[in-house]
């Protein structure tokens, strides 16, 4: 990270803002900015937040000293789940003033729904067109593939799980579990479009709201969703609505959902509705970045750094 800063040393003293996408992209920056080092001191820096809510709440005294050290040159924090402000002011101190909330958002042009017409599968669950299966996805911390293996073992439909088996460590796999590994954007695209549902299972304690991405996707493609119900996720689902929501880690009650959604061909199409229709509606790419603008903008103007040192 820091070679990049510096590489970036002429284009950071050229532009108005800088934007760390995500947080440890600009720890580096951060930390020259708090220095006093020109260009870094005089440009104002923005980061897009995921994990630093849960670093720093799970962090051990000496490495909460290092994070907090390390941000403390950062302008903005623009974040994607409510429940992480306590989290940064309490812990970080991080003043309301330098944290933005934004919800998250995907590409509803690209995670579109299948075509109408497309050719229906044999076993398919139901007319949509969509094969029988249901599908996981997702690399991160926050996953809890335990609780899904457990809660799927019983289930009387494939399963299609996209992730490294390294991840997965120790845990028996399941005989009606297909294994994927990594696969292209296209691919899972494909196989979000054709399931019969779509499975978020993560761990509950988790401060960011990991399985966001694949929920949205999953929505954007007009898929019915289980997922697991967690203050981190509360901004994007409506139980019963957009998606339908479990207690976490109990492999019983994830597979009771599984089985109701699977189950009850008018809830997974409303649920696959609303999905769609919030995505279009609120949780893409262009509305968070419309409600981003405005801020960027107001912290270009704003920054007391360049009033303070102006830019040579």
């Amino acid at each position: 990270m820091v070679t990049r800063t510096v590489v970036a040393t002429r284009s950071t003293r050229r532009a108005d803002l800088a934007l760390a996408l995500l947080e440890p992209q600009g720890h580096a920056y951060s930390l020259l900015a708090r220095l006093g080092a020109r260009p870094w001191s005089c440009t104002p820096l923005a980061a897009l937040t995921c994990w630093l809510a849960d670093d720093v709440r799970t962090a051990k005294p000496a490495l909460r000293a290092w994070l907090r050290t390390c941000t403390a040159g950062t302008d903005l924090f623009i974040y994607w789940s409510t429940n992480q402000r306590e989290i940064l002011e309490g812990m970080l101190g991080i003043p309301a003033s330098r944290l933005f909330f934004v919800p998250f958002g995907t590409e509803p042009g690209y995670f579109r729904p299948r075509a109408p017409d497309a050719r229906r599968v044999p076993g398919a669950t139901h007319s949509s067109g969509r094969d029988g299966y249901v599908l996981t996805a997702g690399l991160d911390r926050g996953r809890d593939y335990r609780t899904f293996m457990a809660a799927v073992r019983e289930l009387d439909h494939p399963v299609k799980v996209v992730c490294p088996r390294p991840i997965l460590g120790d845990l028996e796999i399941p005989r009606n579990v297909e294994l994927l590994g990594l696969i292209d954007k296209a691919r899972y695209r494909s196989l979000l479009q054709r399931a019969a549902l779509v499975v978020v299972p993560v761990r509950p304690d988790v401060a960011y709201p990991t399985g966001q991405s694949v929920l949205l996707n999953a929505m954007s493609c007009e898929v019915p969703t289980v997922v697991t119900n967690t203050i981190a996720l509360a901004d994007y689902t409506r139980h019963g609505e957009n998606t339908w929501t479990v207690p976490g880690e109990d492999p019983q009650e994830l597979r009771e959902g599984i089985a109701h959604v699977l189950g009850s061909p008018a809830l997974a199409a409303k649920i696959a509705a609303s999905g769609r229709h919030d995505v279009v509606s609120h949780f893409n790419s262009k509305t968070m970045w419309q409600k981003v603008a405005p801020r960027l903008r107001a912290l270009v103007d704003e920054s007391p750094r360049r009033l303070r040192a102006p830019r040579p």
